[in-house]
């Protein structure tokens, strides 16, 4: 009886280690996706505000039916975008942030 619970302990600790160690991982891969996420995002609709001359309403509605066909809907709420005159900053996640600048003759350059 005493071994049954000794084996019970280390099969949890086993467990909580596996469990604690895949959490761990992914939260860490989740910060590296949202700034790929963020610079992509700031990328596109600089090139797409600046380069092709759109409106940032048209940008977004098609980046946004580009993205539900690409992502699941949640991570199209957790990107915002900001527009100053010759760049734009998107943020991901609420951890991730990335400028994208507008040079005339280069176009749209990131910049962190």
């Amino acid at each position: 009886m005493i071994q049954l619970g000794r084996c019970k302990w280390i099969l949890l600790v086993v467990v909580v280690l596996v469990v604690g160690g895949t959490v761990g991982w992914r939260a860490l891969r989740l910060s590296d996706l949202a700034h790929i996420a963020a610079g992509g995002a700031a990328e596109q609709t600089c090139a797409c505000i600046f380069v092709a001359g759109r409106t940032l309403d048209s940008c977004i509605h098609e980046w946004v039916a580009f993205q539900a066909r690409a992502f699941e809907p949640m991570a199209q709420r957790l990107i915002s975008v900001r527009v100053a005159s010759d760049e734009v900053t998107a943020r991901a996640f609420g951890v991730a942030e990335a400028t994208a600048r507008y040079q005339q003759g280069f176009g749209c350059t990131l910049q962190n």
